[in-house]
């Protein structure tokens, strides 16, 4: 299991059907805020707008950035298996990022 530095950020997944949603927020003092919106994929490639959008965000480090593409494309990978996993699964595989379903079903980073 990969640890995001400090838990800075949160990666976010909407995982649908027919595409994959991926968003950054930050880890603030009250919460998170966003710092990208939502890329989806296969719609377009979502790994790439995402490095584009990082590398727009002085305050990332390069290390942060290839910390959160790293676990994109292996949730990019799990989602594009031919027996889609649940989203439970999911989750259970990438317990720092948040998973939401099309139904609003969500988890959280507290769950264990």
């Amino acid at each position: 299991m990969r640890r995001f530095p400090l838990q800075k950020f949160i990666l976010k997944f909407l995982w649908l059907e027919k595409n994959l949603g991926v968003a950054v927020d930050q880890v603030t003092g009250k919460g998170t805020s966003p710092v990208t919106e939502y890329f989806f994929w296969p719609r377009k490639d979502a790994w790439e707008e995402l490095r584009d959008a990082l590398a727009t965000k002085p305050w990332i480090s390069y290390d942060d950035s290839i910390l959160l593409l790293n676990e994109t494309t292996d949730v990019i990978n799990l989602w594009q298996e031919e027996k889609k996993p649940l989203l439970t699964e999911a989750q259970d595989k990438h317990p720092n990022c948040i998973f939401t379903d099309k139904f609003g079903n969500s988890n959280t980073l507290n769950k264990k």
